[in-house]
């Protein structure tokens, strides 16, 4: 059965577009000119599923969605082509019909789900027109899921969280008749002028200077388990795996030791799994000098971080494993690493070039959803089963629930990784 919506979207779109038309951010044309290069991939699709254990109305539900959208550049705003270079404009309005299914007569909902998910998470979507797809699905008069997709070129994982927490208020605000004092949200072309303006100072020239300097003595990108993707092909698996509440909490617990702690609790964890990762390399690959790609934020302001968007920007870390490292060996130089990474990953400051250098990622996301209104939520990051071509292995780290539980998934290329190193890895 196909469940995916005709056109792109499954809802009633129209609104004019602003006459401004932006620049796209470094994050903005990388992930552009990906999906150029793969037309026909969903591998820039960004769906979560937060699923509801509580009693939802639809009309509000759908009232707070719409004005989500009406508050929302990001989820406004289009791309196209003018005299050959992208650009993005952003719809003065935009009406949404959001869809509701109701799956609560019928037999075998959870595989009904399963399967929903598989083929609606393979939109492509038109850049030109709308790049989120939402859905709500009905199991019962308890427990909703919402589905909430949308293209990487106008979103991450912070940004997610803020959406879902706006959605939360707007939804009680409409309960309480009371649409009209909902706050409003910050909007994303604040920090493409910052951008701008940041990549034409001066005296940033440091950072750039910097990273250009780097690019010469980076070493080769690893053969992990002697593969390469010598197909290009986007197709990769996920494979998830919670650490568990035990084993999570002796992690924060190590990393608040004198000899592992660093500036934040985050970034003593982040340390430790970037620690863990270049062994991990290095034990497959045999390469003694490495590097992966880890985002940097971008978000130093508040109104930067109460603003849906895509921010980050991707930067390698370098990391040399001798065969006599100890685990606090190699850690003491990924501290180092990762201050330099602080220092000098600032926005606008990335380029292709350092894109290039590396073909693993390291995602370590602190963003989290509270529970919708005080009813319960789990929420679940949909895979759509296609990755950047260029990123030969991706581990996320997060613990999107706050549960105490860190959860990692590993994307894995499948023609880097046969299913037999899957299932190792």
């Amino acid at each position: 059965m196909n469940y995916l919506p005709k056109n792109g979207t499954d809802g009633k779109l129209n609104g004019k577009l602003e006459s401004k038309l932006f620049e796209l951010t470094n994050s903005q044309l990388l992930l552009w000119t990906g999906q150029e290069l793969s037309p026909e991939s969903p591998l820039y699709n960004m769906a979560l599923s937060f699923d509801i254990a509580g009693a939802i109305d639809v009309t509000h539900f759908r009232k707070a969605f719409q004005l989500l959208i009406s508050r929302c550049d990001a989820m406004r705003t289009v791309f196209r082509v003018v005299e050959g270079t992208p650009k993005q404009q952003v719809l003065a309005d935009m009406e949404y019909a959001l869809e509701l299914i109701d799956l609560s007569e019928d037999e075998g909902q959870e595989q009904q789900l399963r399967d929903w998910f598989d083929d609606r998470t393979q939109l492509k979507f038109n850049l030109s027109e709308c790049l989120f797809d939402a859905v709500l699905i009905k199991l019962s008069d308890q427990r909703f899921i919402w589905y909430f997709n949308q293209h990487h070129l106008i979103t991450d994982a912070w940004a997610v969280s803020v959406q879902y927490k706006a959605v939360a208020k707007y939804y009680q605000h409409s309960v309480e008749g009371s649409l009209d004092e909902a706050p409003s949200l910050p909007v994303f072309q604040d920090y493409i002028d910052y951008e701008k303006v940041a990549r034409a100072d001066p005296e940033r020239e440091s950072e750039r200077t910097h990273w250009q300097n780097k690019i010469e003595s980076f070493p080769k990108p690893p053969l992990l388990y002697g593969f390469g993707n010598q197909t290009s092909t986007t197709l990769s698996e996920r494979i998830p795996l919670d650490l568990g509440v035990e084993r999570s909490a002796r992690l924060r617990a190590i990393a608040k030791e004198s000899d592992v702690r660093s500036w934040t609790q985050h970034l003593s964890q982040f340390n430790i799994f970037a620690t863990t990762l270049l062994a991990y390399l290095y034990r497959v690959s045999g390469q003694h000098q490495l590097a992966f790609g880890t985002p940097a934020h971008n978000r130093p302001t508040a109104a930067f971080k109460e603003t849906p968007g895509v921010f980050i920007e991707f930067f390698p870390i370098t990391g040399e494993v001798q065969e006599t490292d100890s685990f606090s060996d190699l850690l003491k130089r990924v501290r180092v690493e990762a201050l330099e990474f602080l220092r000098y990953a600032q926005p606008g400051s990335s380029s292709p070039e350092l894109n290039r250098v590396f073909n693993t990622v390291l995602k370590y996301i602190h963003a989290s959803f509270s529970d919708f209104n005080e009813i319960s939520m789990t929420s679940e990051w949909v895979h759509p089963g296609h990755c950047d071509p260029r990123h030969h292995f991706r581990l996320q780290v997060h613990d999107f629930d706050d549960s105490g539980n860190i959860q990692l998934n590993f994307d894995l290329n499948c023609s880097v990784f046969n299913e037999e190193a899957r299932k190792a890895a």
